[in-house]
């Protein structure tokens, strides 16, 4: 495990007497209006391994299309990634969407 892995999702800093850090306190409420169906993305080791510019590119590309599929899936960013911590959340209407579509394209099995 690195230590990266143990950075805390909320703020933990100390609170003070006055309420000057209300944006702080403002994320973590709209985090935790349904933190159940978030997703976290991270990118920042995509090119670990890499020994040259095509293999880079090879695995650069492959999350491209990782993050494009969840997008077609209906993922969204709940906010803006920082500090390589991304996190998402589901659109459900788009994922109904793509359920029912999947029914309709669905091949028929012949019957017997």
């Amino acid at each position: 495990m690195d230590a990266d892995d143990n950075i805390p999702l909320e703020d933990t800093t100390s609170e003070t007497d006055d309420d000057t850090d209300t944006d702080t306190e403002t994320e973590t409420e709209t985090l935790s209006d349904d933190t159940d169906s978030d997703e976290i993305i991270r990118c920042k080791w995509i090119g670990d391994g890499s020994n040259t510019l095509d293999e880079l590119i090879a695995r650069l590309n492959g999350f491209a299309e990782y993050v494009r599929g969840l997008k077609n899936d209906g993922w969204e960013l709940v906010r803006t990634m920082d500090d390589d911590y991304g996190f998402m959340r589901q659109n459900p209407n788009v994922a109904e969407v793509q359920a029912d579509a999947e029914l309709l394209i669905a091949p028929k099995t012949p019957r017997e």
